[in-house]
C-alpha cells in the first residue's frame, strides 16, 4: 500500500471556510424573557408518556410480584 493514500494530506484538505466569515452575534441579544411560552402540545405529550409508563409499570409490577 502507498503511505500517501493512507495518511491524510493536509495540503489537499480544505481549510474550514466558515472560519473566514464573521463570528455570529452573542445570544445576549435575544433574552429569555422575550421568548414566547412553550406550546401546550408539550404538556399533552408528557401526559401520553405518563399513561404509557403507567401501563408498562403496572405490567412490570405484576410480573415482579409473581417472580417474588
Amino acid at each position: 500500500m502507498d503511505s500517501n493514500s493512507v495518511s491524510p494530506m493536509p495540503e489537499l484538505a480544505p481549510i474550514a471556510e466558515f472560519d473566514k466569515s464573521p463570528p455570529s452575534p452573542p445570544n445576549e441579544e435575544v433574552p429569555m424573557d422575550d421568548l414566547p411560552p412553550p406550546p401546550a402540545t408539550i404538556s399533552q405529550a408528557e401526559g401520553k408518556k405518563i399513561k404509557v409508563i403507567d401501563k408498562v409499570a403496572g405490567g412490570s409490577l405484576s410480573a415482579l410480584k409473581f417472580n417474588g
